[in-house]
C-alpha cells in the first residue's frame, strides 16, 4: 500500500497486491493486482488475480482476473499474462472464454449473476 492512499473498512487485500488508490469499503483486492495512482474503487468490488486499474480510473464493477482497465474499457492483460508465465496459447484461449462468456448473446456469465443472488 503506497502513501496517501486510502483503504476503506472491512477491505480485503491480498499478497503481492499493489495499491495507489482509493477503495470504499467492502472491496477486495485479489493476489497480484496492482491499482495505479488516482484510481478509485466502488464499494462491494472485487479486482481479480493479477489484474490492473490503470492512473485516475474510476471502478465500479468487478474486475475480471488477468484484465486491464482504463477509463470505461476492460481488456485482457496479455502482458500481465506473459509476466506470470503464461505462454500466447494460454491468452488467446482466456480472452476467448472471456469474450464469449462475458460479452455479447453469449454473455451467459454475466446473465446468471442476478441482482441479490450469492456472490462469488
Amino acid at each position: 500500500v503506497m502513501p496517501y492512499s486510502n483503504i476503506g473498512h472491512d477491505v480485503v487485500v491480498e499478497e503481492n497486491a499493489e495499491i495507489a488508490a482509493n477503495l470504499a469499503g467492502y472491496v477486495r483486492v485479489m493476489r497480484g493486482a496492482k491499482l495505479a495512482n488516482g484510481c478509485t474503487v466502488h464499494q462491494f468490488s472485487t479486482i481479480g488475480a493479477c489484474a490492473f486499474l490503470a492512473m485516475g480510473t474510476a471502478c465500479r464493477h468487478d474486475i475480471l482476473p488477468y484484465c486491464v482497465l482504463l477509463n470505461e474499457r476492460c481488456t485482457l492483460d496479455r502482458v500481465g499474462l506473459f509476466k506470470s508465465g503464461r505462454t500466447p496459447d494460454e491468452a488467446d484461449c482466456l480472452d476467448e472464454f472471456y469474450s464469449r462468456q462475458c460479452m455479447g448473446n453469449g454473455a451467459t456469465y454475466l446473465r446468471r449473476g442476478g441482482v441479490g443472488g450469492p456472490r462469488a
